[in-house]
């Protein structure tokens, strides 16, 4: 678990991809990057919301967003390399969680693409 204070940024667009993340408390405004172009695709980030997928995608080092905290906020961080790890040990788990990942992947390229 790590507590971030308000007006503080958990990630930004070109940090190093490390740990995905679970909202347990708080508020998480998601910025989506492209470039120069930033949109709130995503938006606003509730309790009980996933966000900084990007350890679950291959080939991806680099952030392609930033999270920032609207209001104090606690989040349950995932070391992505343990994650994919348990991914590929658990077909069951892997296949329930890409699911998952997928819905989330297009709601936030269509968000993103109506600008």
């Amino acid at each position: 678990m790590r507590s971030f204070p308000q007006d503080t940024r958990i990630y930004a667009i070109g940090d190093a991809v490390d740990d995905f993340y679970v909202l347990a408390e708080g508020m998480v405004r998601f910025t989506l990057g492209l470039g120069k172009r930033e949109t709130s695709a995503g938006d606003i980030i509730r309790r009980g919301e996933v966000f900084g997928w990007a350890p679950l995608v291959e080939g991806h080092e680099r952030r392609i967003a930033t999270a920032y905290c609207l209001t104090p906020c606690e989040v349950v961080a995932i070391d992505g390399s343990a994650l994919n790890t348990l991914i590929e040990s658990d077909s069951a788990l892997g296949y329930a969680l890409m699911k998952k990942l997928a819905v989330l992947l297009t709601s936030e390229l269509v968000a993103f693409a109506a600008g």
